[in-house]
């Protein structure tokens, strides 16, 4: 009908198959590469086992040759059992649901690039949007804290989620990036921020101060002491000893301190330093004997502790001076 239309368009958080009736998406938040990819194996670009690639191609066709206006998003009687066929390919890509002659053909590929040449020009264009909507992997300065990390969360433990320690309620904050598919990294309401397991948390409702509170520190000097405060446990005398302590003198003190450029013990007598990285955490965890066996540090702050420990000693009367011996009279 001489209209110009898209395969696929892109949405504020989506990208969207025109063509077929269920209406396919893929999140933006797909790493670029791999949404190209999928986009590619559903259309018959690539080689894809999916029941959903000829309903496409189908799709395209009457597109291309019907020449009338029709509904290209309006349901077919079968397109609930094409959606359900495709989902069961997807889980079992090994499967192969049709026979040769019906494979995607390279005339439906010409046919596309024929009728739609106007695709061709705008590809950079879509491109370029997918890319804004998740900017790539650039360097960054050193000062910054590292980037927070976004995966496609299948359950509420996503960045953004309220959440507290299943073992300990009085760690509670905000989930500020996911490492892994196991592990979430957590800014608590203390300011400190802390990696745990996504099966020791769960999740709660935080207060509108706790969350002005549970900010993830945006420089990497205060990401690491952040990192640090929350993860530094040295056991000394039966208790465990967060980074920061009280000292017998009464003083606030931190095992470990962050400078611009590096991490200083600050109670071990040689004053030993680590590189300014988030990789760090690991090797004083390692030094204050927390994950081995050393009790050099140990004992450093069995020093700062010890008096504390200890009663404070009486001070002894003052002694009055011996009587003199009267003298007798001659």
């Amino acid at each position: 009908d001489g209209t110009e239309r898209r395969q696929f368009e892109v949405k504020a958080t989506h990208v969207r198959c025109a063509l077929c009736g269920d209406a396919h998406t893929w999140s933006l938040e797909t790493d670029s590469l791999v949404l190209l990819n999928s986009l590619k194996q559903h259309c018959g670009q690539t080689k894809s086992n999916l029941l959903c690639v000829q309903q496409h191609l189908d799709r395209l066709d009457q597109s291309v040759g019907a020449g009338a206006e029709q509904s290209l998003e309006s349901d077919d009687d079968d397109s609930e059992d094409v959606q359900s066929a495709c989902a069961e390919s997807e889980n079992d890509e090994l499967d192969d649901e049709w026979g040769a002659e019906q494979r995607p053909t390279r005339r439906h590929l010409v046919a596309a690039a024929e009728a739609a040449p106007a695709e061709q020009s705008s590809e950079d264009e879509d491109l370029a949007t997918l890319r804004k909507a998740k900017p790539t992997n650039k360097p960054r300065d050193a000062s910054m804290a590292p980037e927070p990390v976004t995966i496609n969360a299948h359950s509420w433990r996503c960045v953004g989620a309220h959440t507290e320690d299943a073992n300990d309620p009085t760690v509670r904050g905000i989930i500020t990036s996911c490492p892994s598919t196991s592990t979430r990294e957590v800014t608590t309401t203390t300011g400190t921020v802390v990696i745990l397991k996504t099966t020791e948390i769960i999740q709660t409702t935080l207060t509108d101060d706790e969350v002005a509170r549970a900010v993830r520190p945006t420089s990497m000097k205060d990401y690491v002491q952040a990192r640090i405060d929350g993860t530094i446990e040295t056991r000394c005398g039966g208790r465990d000893y967060k980074n920061c302590y009280t000292a017998a003198d009464g003083t606030a003190r931190c095992q470990f301190k962050v400078t611009a450029t590096h991490v200083q013990c600050a109670i071990c007598p040689d004053a030993p330093t680590w590189s300014l990285d988030a990789d760090c955490v690991r090797l004083l965890k390692e030094h204050c004997g927390q994950t081995g066996g050393r009790v050099k540090h140990v004992r450093s702050l069995e020093a700062s502790l010890a008096s504390r420990a200890l009663p404070s000693p009486k001070k002894a009367p003052p002694m009055s001076p011996a009587p003199i011996p009267k003298r007798k009279k001659p």
